[in-house]
């Protein structure tokens, strides 16, 4: 069944919202002392790993819809590069090398792909210079949250912490990141809510 692009944002954009009313309620019990602080952290650091997951899963959607002819675009300037019988081989063809896993939020790794697999690389080439830099914080938060490594919290505090100003050293540690005010005065907006806007905004520019 052929879909449009914008259907798979759409089907994402939704799921974000879930997401934020669950936020929502975890801070309304939050301020009620009914959840304890680590607790909402963690619940923060889960539903930002889900988000970063669904952005990987969408771009990789629209990918393979592309080539296979079954995900349409409103600018109707996408085509793929080659002509595809057998719709099982396209995640071969695109991982490559017995690979079963792309990192499709690696900007310059898309890229190089879309202008392999895709006419002009479109529509991911709509991915400019201030995206690549979203992106590359956006997986700095992920390595952060899901690794506990050195090399992952040392990368988190140069490119992520440093440049920024937090109220308490709380909000310098991966989990307590999420939850530090991005804007502090109203209508106040938590750094969580900053990168949902951003992955949001990624799947949207690419769709339409």
């Amino acid at each position: 069944m052929v879909k449009d692009a914008l259907d798979v944002a759409r089907v994402y954009t939704t799921r974000l919202r879930h997401a934020e009313a669950t936020r929502k309620r975890a801070e309304k019990l939050f301020r009620a002392a009914r959840m304890e602080r680590r607790d909402i952290e963690r619940l923060y650091a889960g539903l930002f790993l889900e988000a970063y997951t669904g952005l990987e899963n969408a771009f990789e959607e629209l990918f393979f819809g592309f080539i296979a002819g079954q995900v349409t675009h409103v600018s109707g300037t996408v085509s793929p590069n080659i002509s595809v019988i057998n719709q099982s081989i396209i995640p071969e063809l695109v991982y490559g090398g017995g690979r079963h896993y792309a990192n499709w939020l690696n900007y310059d790794d898309t890229k190089k792909r879309a202008l392999l697999f895709l006419l002009d690389g479109k529509p991911f080439d709509q991915l400019d210079g201030t995206d690549k830099a979203t992106l590359k914080i956006l997986s700095i938060v992920r390595n952060a949250i899901a690794h506990d490594s050195i090399s992952a919290k040392k990368t988190f505090i140069k490119d992520v912490i440093a440049p920024a100003t937090f109220s308490s050293p709380i909000e310098t540690k991966p989990l307590g990141y999420l939850r530090s005010l991005f804007i502090s005065t109203p209508p106040t907006q938590t750094r969580y809510e900053m990168h949902i806007l951003d992955m949001r905004s990624l799947v949207q520019k690419i769709c339409s």
